[in-house]
């Protein structure tokens, strides 16, 4: 088996890493730096750009089933169309926690104990810096404010 080219490499790692394709000028870069490193460099670049987080977020956040409303939102007829109005607040801990490389187990814990970890220091490090300012994510609160 061959070893891949640089251009492939770096398509290989930017589409893996951020989801996106290179751009002309950092294929060009690639190909131009023949530093032992070069390759490394790309490495941290990728992950240290928001569209790391942004795209190993969305991963994750499918296997959660976010989503900003219910399903019933796709009925053409907006019959029961109940937006979540804050639950941009959790897909954007989710991608800041990706781009922060919060450990698996403070990700897991502040996903499930929530506002309830008992240490100050894990609740400020792990969950998000802003509350929702009127009404909460979830079914009842929706439900609630669509029947108002």
């Amino acid at each position: 088996m061959r070893a891949a080219d640089k251009r492939t490499l770096l398509r290989r790692a930017t589409l893996d890493l951020t989801g996106l394709p290179p751009t002309p000028e950092e294929i060009d870069a690639f190909e131009r730096d023949d530093a032992a490193d070069a390759f490394a460099k790309v490495v941290d670049r990728l992950l240290a750009s928001p569209r790391y987080g942004e795209s190993w977020g969305r991963m994750w956040l499918d296997v959660a089933r976010y989503g900003e409303d219910d399903y019933r939102s796709l009925d053409p007829k907006k019959r029961g169309f109940n937006p979540y109005p804050n639950a941009y607040l959790y897909r954007d801990w989710v991608i800041k926690a990706f781009n922060d490389d919060m450990p698996y187990d403070d990700f897991v814990r502040a996903q499930l104990a929530a506002d309830l970890t008992g240490d100050p220091a894990t609740r400020a490090r792990t969950l998000p810096s802003r509350a929702p300012t009127s009404g909460t994510i979830g079914w009842t609160s929706c439900r609630a404010a669509s029947s108002a």
